[in-house]
């Protein structure tokens, strides 16, 4: 498996920006609207259930999608059998 090269990743964090703007603007077009419709205290009960999903997913994750990448990104090294016993395997990147 070939190494990323630099315009590769900046290609990727490019995507990743305009997808977060994007998610963005159509937040912010769904609030609007939602404020328009719903008035104030609408609004605010909107706002905390939101609050309350957002709590509870960063809680039930507790950091399991950052562990399921680091796994993922450490299964793809290749570990080499050492010639004797006497030595730790070394790792091939």
């Amino acid at each position: 498996m070939e190494r990323p090269t630099a315009e590769g990743v900046g290609r990727g964090a490019g995507y990743i920006a305009g997808s977060n703007m994007i998610t963005s603007l159509i937040a912010f077009a769904f609030y609007a609207a939602a404020a328009r419709i719903l008035g104030p205290r609408g609004m605010g009960e909107v706002t905390m259930l939101f609050l309350v999903i957002g709590l509870y997913t960063a809680v039930s994750l507790m950091g399991a999608n950052y562990a399921a990448a680091r796994f993922a990104a450490a299964s793809t090294l290749t570990i080499r059998r050492p010639r004797d016993r006497g030595c730790a395997p070394a790792i091939d990147e």
